[in-house]
């Protein structure tokens, strides 16, 4: 003798339903995606900076400099930059009075601003950083005035506070082109 089991087709939808949600996997959580902001880390002393992506060309390791006769001792020269002549600055020595030593991590940033570009010298390039748009602060921590005077503000990410250096602003100083000695 057989049985035979009459089911509804309503039956069937909802055992059809309740293996699926059995075997179904979750619907993905909700993911705040944070505002990013990328710069430049670089080191000019001591103070450890930040400079906006848009203000600089390249990173330069070694380059010929031809010097320049009757210049402050800020302006190391000239370099030819794929045909280009580029005035090379240590920029410690512009705005701190204090000549940079050149060692094997010094580089050159190549700054542009207003169609001039400008090789500016600094002691060590740190590398891209990227921070969260809100951990944006107005204030800063460098005690240097010299230095302070070209700072907009700073990021914090983790315990390191990371000053934004404005090379506009250096660029725009009126003693920036005061290059005779």
């Amino acid at each position: 003798m057989t049985v035979e089991h009459s089911t509804t087709p309503i039956a069937l939808l909802q055992e059809l339903e309740l293996r699926a949600k059995a075997h179904a996997s979750p619907l993905p959580q909700k993911v705040d995606i944070k505002k990013t902001w990328q710069g430049l880390g670089f080191q000019i002393g001591s103070v450890n900076l930040i400079a906006p992506l848009d203000q600089v060309g390249e990173i330069l390791t070694e380059v010929q400099l031809t010097e320049i006769p009757g210049v402050k001792s800020w302006v190391k020269g000239v370099a030819n930059v794929r045909g280009n002549l580029l005035p090379v600055i240590d920029l410690l020595g512009l705005i701190g009075g204090v000549t940079s030593i050149m060692s094997s991590k010094s580089r050159i940033i190549v700054a542009h601003h207003l169609g001039m570009d400008v090789g500016l010298v600094v002691d060590e390039v740190l590398g891209l950083k990227n921070f969260f748009v809100e951990d944006f602060s107005n204030k800063h921590v460098i005690k240097n005035d010299q230095i302070a005077q070209f700072v907009n503000g700073s990021y914090q990410q983790q315990s390191e506070q990371w000053p934004v250096f404005d090379f506009k602003a250096v660029m725009k100083d009126p003693g920036f082109r005061l290059v005779a000695a």
